[in-house]
């Protein structure tokens, strides 16, 4: 006597049937999973990445001293003289006028 499932209309041979393709194909759908988890987690690292300040997208001006500031710093510990600080000052301040 074939018993039928109240739910879906199977038999329980067809519904054992059903378990086994599940089965069969199990590992195949949790690679899939898996590298959907990958991929997603990749996506998210590259928004982070990519929209967090600094991240490289737009060039920004280090922190610490400019070169006018390093050159002051040198002058006034003595590693160069005054006409060398004049000059090179002279010539930082005028690349810099250009620039803008």
């Amino acid at each position: 006597m074939l018993e039928m499932s109240v739910n879906t209309g199977q038999t329980k041979e067809e519904l054992a049937d059903d378990g086994l393709v599940w089965r069969r194909h199990g590992s195949l759908r949790l690679a899939c999973y898996g590298r959907l988890l990958a991929l997603l987690a990749r996506l998210i690292v590259w928004l982070v990445v990519r929209l967090l300040p600094g991240s490289g997208g737009a060039t920004i001006r280090p922190v610490g001293e400019s070169a006018v500031e390093i050159l002051d710093r040198r002058l006034a510990s003595g590693e160069i003289d005054l006409q060398a600080w004049q000059a090179q000052r002279s010539a930082l301040l005028t690349a810099q006028r250009d620039r803008k």
